[in-house]
């Protein structure tokens, strides 16, 4: 609540539940209910008790006024006080006066909270008491910290009163330290008073647990620790202690729930479960054996907080002690648990009130209390009682079961070890038959405490436990039929059940105070239900007028509110004319004003117009609802044949218009009443033989055929209906058939105000008025002209620019002739080819060349576009634009060119116009489109289509590919003979196959594209050819049409089993295609693959288990790497580290526990270690053991290492590197890290400039800085002098 907005958000919530109002009567209703200063105070609500309002952040001081009001000896003592001690308000300026405003304010608050007529009274006049008259209405402050401001203000103004000592007889008590010496036996004891007892909330699990730490346990001096005694005059053993040696009628305790975080630097609030009990005895902690009625205490209100330490909202539970409320059953809160079987009755569900109740019965019903149960077993007997599963019906608000069972240990044992649960043995279930009892588990579990813990705790004054629990100590049951309950939040109030106190025991809205009051302290009978029991007479008597005041003013005020103000229309003074009703001319004032409460009925009303309009009331005549349409008036329903009517019911409201007639006619013209008889009014434009222009307003029944509005317009024109030609004019005009005769003007979507055009069928080769009204119907565009028609220019982008006016319907050839006649490049100064305008923004760019024959709307240039004009002829209503680049060339400035043309031509055309600007020849080329974001799409396979039946439009962007586009459904693949794989066992080998094909790749090797970056291994490929294959044939097949271009080489390879097919990606060799039955379709093979063979030694048939690596071993000394060799790592046993391990040891004979591995990623020039499965689980947090027990190892085929093949992994022999310095990256790692940083930075300028450029954040930009805290205040109530 330190902001604003959050306060009256707040004050909004509580009102969430009171009555809505319509929109309409928005004002007025908040008049009505105390919204406004306008009307007055609404009553009080039907529980009898009455809130206080909020004055921005008073939330504090409104819980803890009301929790002093409610407590009767607080308020008794407070009302005891009369004028002569406490003074005069009227006598408070008068020189060595004592008024004591503080007290009298609070008396005029408590009787105005008590007996005034009204829903909710302001605190104004008691904060001016305090001294507070800047803006201390809108700081939080902090409950706590005002009790005991606002006792000592009390105190202080009470002084040489005889309510003196009303704090101290109420509040205070006293504790006792004592420190015992064990040598001596000597007691030291240090007394301290108290307004209020401090409980700690963290560390402890409730409010008796609190206690039994502070005053039952004791602490032992000894060792290092010792207490200096001043009997025996050195240091000695002994033991401190508290009790409680006073306790005050009223016990007022504040849970400490705000606290520091010293790592953090900045508090917080505990949120933990803390129980508190409905009642208290704290016969245990007294110092003395005190009597039941003397430590025996009642809880009758909790402040609650509800938010953060830095901000948030207070409100009070508080208990009706003297009944002056009237209490009614609030609406409960179930979960509707469907039952299992679909088939049983659809009302046969469980209903409960909480997930607690639900394990309670269910346990409870297996055994009772001390049965135990496995968790699993629990899970399951819930699904069969309920139906439904725990985490699909409460996971997701209470988290998992064991967390739930571990949060209530109260109430239920979870053995953690053995994962089994059972009720505690003191919880019972209740069997009474009321529904309350039965389905309150919550409510038990307040007063449910175990206190074994208690009997084990040692404690120099030892007490008969089982004494205290049958006098009620501490787990005393309270009376669940308790209906004195309400919530006091703000100007709200609402009646609670007892058990909703159980909410408040932790999350972030928990309770804050707890007051408790003794229970021996019996109100009497008169006090019962009895609001003015010991208020002063006069007081009564004051507040009694002022509800009288206000009574009088709720009645003016609701007759005021129900009376409304209408407009009554009398026939006589209309004529009916064009299909609708006109004022007559010769009638200056039109209608008669009259107020009518609208609770009264028609009969009234009318009684109440023939008062009003005298003589002028006709026998006879009726009431009906009429409103002003654009048609003019329409009357709707006659109200006066339902006389009984109140006048709200006939839906007359204010600024009603009623309309006084016959009933039947108006000006001798039969009416039509009601919804469905409303006119359309036209506008219709009629030009005769002559050419004159005539303009007719007539109204049209809705529902009218247009076949009658041809005859009224005839009739009116005196031209013959098959002569008459009748245009709609919308965008443009529209031409109406005889078929549409047959519609109605609803049907022809035809609303008000619309214009048709009529004119004989003789005009209709001069159609004046369609053009002329096409004409004023168009808008000017403004536009902005770039000319780059001129060279006179500073910078290479700073052209000239002009601004041009023109309409939507103008042609661009047109608005290029006035741009070019205004910049001066008319006649021999034309630009070439006649110049040309085309589109252009910061987003998009430049656009195409635009259509001449267009116009500017249809173009879709808009107010302040960009156009620019540049030499070149424009395209014909037959061309497109397209643009083109050659497909291993990206797309900048210099490799996106721009081409004109025909859309009919053919694509084997297109693609030879290309490749001639391109400057290429031969066939071995083919067209491929792009999709909007510039990456490939779709083939242009058909050669003989055109460009317009390929769906290419004008603007989209083509590439030239190399390779010569492959029949429909098949593929043309680009294949390339790779090296055959290093394995360093056959290098020692005699020449072989392998030793031979390697001497021929060096001698082929001329392919290669200069242009293209290579990596050592494209430097020693060599291009084989293009395959084309279809797209269904086997990967077998693909195999078998290469091994013939092996052969054709002088290469005599024996079998497909003796190749291996590859993909190449960025150079790098990836996957191996394994599945030789599977079609090159299910293997994702496309025409933008490019794959490589490698010719093998023996024949290979790889597993889908198996993994094709590239290991290199690692030189520490000069940081790079020996040969590249291939490793096949058989994963179907195990996919570790340790497995992968294994396999690099054999090849490099390399002992296991001396490698180190490392995985490198080549598109970030980085090394990941790849550690051991222990290493994995300890630096990730795993258990290390799965569900069913297994061990959890690291999976190097899954996240994050994703192994694959092509893969290159680094080995490290340990003894190299002893100290683990060597972080596996080589000097071109360092270059290449060094460009992406450099690239990086480059971005981050980018941006900063962009930026930078920026003269002011935008509004959204600037909410996201972050908003600093309100400062804090000191809390003050200043008081007067008054020893």
């Amino acid at each position: 609540m330190f902001g604003i907005d959050r306060l009256f958000e707040e004050e909004d919530d509580s009102s969430q539940n009171g009555p809505s109002t319509s929109s309409s009567n928005k004002k007025k209703a908040q008049q009505h209910h105390g919204g406004s200063d306008c009307g007055p105070p609404s009553a009080r609500p039907t529980t009898g008790l009455c809130g206080i309002k909020n004055q921005g952040a008073t939330c504090y001081l409104n819980a803890l006024i009301q929790t002093l009001l409610y407590t009767p000896e607080f308020r008794e003592a407070l009302f005891r006080l009369d004028a002569q001690q406490l003074g005069c308000l009227e006598d408070r300026e008068k020189p060595g006066s004592k008024v004591r405003v503080i007290p009298i304010q609070l008396q005029n608050l408590f009787s105005r909270l008590l007996l005034l007529d009204q829903a909710s009274v302001s605190t104004t006049q008691l904060t001016d008491s305090f001294g507070w008259t800047g803006s201390e209405e809108f700081q939080q402050h902090d409950v706590q910290e005002l009790n005991r401001i606002l006792f000592s203000a009390i105190e202080a103004s009470l002084v040489g009163t005889s309510g003196e000592q009303l704090i101290q007889n109420l509040y205070k008590g006293s504790i006792v330290n004592k420190i015992t010496c064990e040598e001596c036996g000597r007691i030291s004891e240090r007394m301290e008073d108290f307004f209020d007892l401090t409980a700690a909330v963290a560390n402890y699990s409730g409010l008796e647990d609190f206690l039994t730490s502070c005053y039952l346990e004791t602490e032992r001096f000894e060792g290092r620790n010792k207490y200096r005694c001043e009997e025996c005059n050195k240091l000695v053993n002994a033991t401190k202690g508290a009790k409680l040696r006073s306790l005050p009628q009223i016990l007022s305790i504040s849970l400490l729930r705000f606290s520091f975080d010293y790592e953090k630097m900045q508090r917080y609030k505990e949120t933990s479960k803390y129980n508190f009990p409905l009642q208290l005895d704290l016969s245990l902690f007294c110092e003395k054996e005190e009597s039941e009625e003397t430590t025996l205490y009642e809880l009758y209100s909790v402040v609650i907080h509800r938010g953060s330490c830095y901000g948030g909202h207070y409100h009070a539970y508080i208990k009706d002690v003297d009944g002056l409320g009237h209490w009614n059953s609030p609406i409960e809160e179930y979960s509707v648990i469907p039952p299992k079987s679909t088939t049983e009755k659809e009302n046969d569900k469980m209903i409960f009130g909480s997930p607690m109740e639900c394990l309670s019965m269910i346990l409870a019903e297996q055994g009772g209390p001390g049965f135990s149960m496995a968790v699993d077993k629990l899970c399951q007997a819930l699904i069969q009682t309920t139906g439904v599963s725990w985490n699909k019906q409460f996971k997701k608000q209470h988290g998992t079961l064991t967390k739930f069972l571990k949060k209530y240990n109260d109430l239920f044992t979870l053995d953690s070890s053995s994962n089994i649960v059972s009720l505690q043995k003191n919880h019972t279930q209740s069997q009474d038959t009321n529904d309350v009892q039965s389905h309150d588990v919550k409510s038990h579990n307040v007063q449910s405490h175990d206190h074994s813990d208690l009997s084990n705790t040692k404690r120099s004054n030892k007490k008969d436990l089982n004494s205290v629990k049958e006098k009620g100590a501490l787990n005393k049951q309270p009376n669940l039929k308790s209906k004195n309950w309400f919530d006091f939040n703000d100007s709200y109030v609402r009646p609670i059940n007892e058990k909703e106190i159980n909410n408040q025991f932790s999350g972030r809205e928990s309770a804050y105070m707890l007051f408790y009051r003794r229970k021996s302290l019996q109100r009497p009978k008169e006090a019962f239900g009895n609001p003015d029991y010991g208020l002063p007479m006069s007081i009564i008597q004051q507040i009694a007028k002022l509800n009288s005041e206000l009574s009088i003013q709720r009645i003016e005020h609701d007759v005021e509110l129900n009376t409304i103000a209408v407009s009554i229309h009398q026939s006589q003074h209309y004529e009916y004319r064009f299909g609708r009703l006109n004022l007559k001319n010769d009638v200056n004032s039109y209608t008669t004003t009259l107020n009518i409460d609208r609770r009264k009925e028609v009969t009234d009303l009318i009684i109440a117009v023939q008062e009003v309009l005298g003589e002028a009331f006709l026998e006879g005549s009726h009431l009906s609802i009429v409103k002003e349409l654009p048609a003019g008036l329409h009357l709707y329903d006659m109200i006066s044949r339902n006389p009984s009517c109140t006048v709200s019911d006939a839906e007359i409201v204010e600024g009603s218009q009623l309309f006084l007639w016959d009933g039947n006619a108006v000006d001798g013209h039969e009416m039509k009443t009601g919804e469905n008889a409303e006119s359309i009014l036209l506008n219709i434009t009629f030009v005769d033989a002559n050419g004159k222009k005539q303009q007719i307003t007539h109204a049209f029944p809705k529902h009218s055929k247009f076949r009658e509005v041809r005859l009224i317009i005839s009739r009116l024109t005196e031209v013959q209906p098959d002569f008459l030609l009748i245009t709609r004019i919308i965008s443009k005009p529209v031409a109406m058939s005889a078929s549409d005769d047959t519609l109605s003007l609803l049907e022809l979507k035809l609303l008000n105000c619309d214009t048709i055009s009529a004119e004989a069928k003789s005009r209709v080769g001069k159609p004046v008025i369609v053009e002329s009204t096409l004409k004023t119907n168009e808008k000017l565009v403004k536009v902005h002209i770039e000319n780059r028609c001129t060279e006179n220019k500073e910078q290479e982008d700073d052209w000239p620019v002009i601004e041009v006016e023109t309409e939507s319907s103008q042609t661009i050839e047109k608005l290029k002739s006035v741009i070019l006649k205004k910049i001066g490049l008319t006649g021999n100064k034309k630009p070439e080819g006649g110049g040309r305008l085309r589109r252009c923004s910061e987003t998009a760019g430049c656009q195409p060349p635009l259509f001449e024959q267009q116009s500017v709307g249809a173009a879709e240039i808009k107010h302040n576009s960009c156009l620019t004009l540049e030499p070149g002829a424009p395209p014909k209503h037959n061309q497109i634009t397209v643009t083109f680049s050659l497909g291993n060339q990206p797309a900048k400035s210099g490799g996106r060119k721009e081409i004109i043309v025909n859309k009919t031509i053919t694509v084997e055309k297109c693609l030879n116009t290309l490749l001639t600007n391109l400057d290429l020849k031969g066939q071995l080329y083919h067209l491929q489109k792009t999709n909007w974001l510039g990456e490939t799409a779709d083939v242009m396979d058909d050669l003989d289509a055109s460009l317009d039946q390929e769906n290419v439009k004008d603007g989209d962007h083509l590439l030239v590919q190399a390779g010569k586009v492959p029949p429909r459904g098949f593929l043309c693949l680009p294949v390339w003979m790779y090296p055959p794989p290093y394995i360093p066992d056959t290098e020692t080998e005699e020449p072989s196959l392998l030793n031979w094909i390697s001497t021929v790749m060096k001698g082929l090797f001329n392919n290669t594209d200069e242009d293209e970056a290579m990596s050592e291994m494209d430097q020693t490929n060599v291009f084989l050819d293009n395959v084309e294959i279809s797209q269904d044939l086997t990967v077998d097949t693909l195999k078998t049409s290469i091994l013939k271009q092996i052969n054709s080489l002088d290469m005599e390879v024996p079998s497909t089993h003796h190749i291996r097919l590859r993909q190449v990606e960025n150079s790098m060799l990836t996957k191996v295609f394994r599945s030789n039955e599977q079609t090159l379709r299910r293997q994702k093979i496309n025409s933008a693959t490019k794959l490589a063979v490698q010719v093998l030694q023996e024949e290979e048939n790889l597993k889908q288990n198996t993994i094709v690596l590239v290991i290199q071993r690692r030189n520490v000394i000069s940081k790079s790497y020996n040969r590249s060799e291939e490793l096949i790592w058989d994963t179907t046993r195990s996919q570790t580290p340790e497995s992968l391990k294994q396999a690099v040891s054999d090849r490099l004979k390399i002992p296991v526990d001396r490698l180190m591995i490392a995985k490198h990623h080549l598109d970030k020039f980085t090394w990941t270690v790849i550690p051991s499965s222990s290493q994995w689980q300890k630096t990730s947090g795993q258990k290390g053991k799965k569900k069913g027990g297994q061990n959890q190892k690291l999976n190097l085929k899954q996240a994050p290492y994703q192994l694959k093949d092509g893969d290159v992994i680094g080995v490290k022999d340990i003894q190299d590197d002893t100290e683990n310095k060597d972080d596996f990256c080589t000097q071109e790692d360092d270059i290449g890290k060094e460009k992406l940083r450099q690239i990086a930075e480059a971005k981050r300028k980018m941006r900063q400039e962009t930026k930078d450029r920026n003269v002011e954040d935008p509004p959204w930009e600037k909410k996201k800085h972050k908003k600093e805290r309100r400062k804090e205040v000191a809390l003050v109530i200043k008081v007067d002098d008054f020893k």
